[in-house]
């Protein structure tokens, strides 16, 4: 089990709402994964790589409704 300084970690907490938003993707709960995708973009702590992440998740949308 993590201890409370690793969980409280603002690049743990990203990884894991990142990693959150795919898992819901490939469940097949794409809107909930893409509510998520474009809550993690409005972040202004998201890295490069997790930006790159929801974007390419995002990129995944049948409409443009979606992004």
């Amino acid at each position: 089990m993590s201890n409370p300084q690793q969980r409280d970690n603002p690049t743990n907490v990203i990884e894991h709402f990142t990693t959150e938003a795919w898992r819901l993707y490939h469940a097949g709960q794409t809107e909930r994964a893409f509510d998520l995708a474009r809550e993690m973009l409005a972040n202004p702590r998201l890295s490069d790589y997790h930006e790159a992440r929801m974007h390419m998740l995002l990129s995944t949308a049948k409409s443009d409704s979606a992004v």
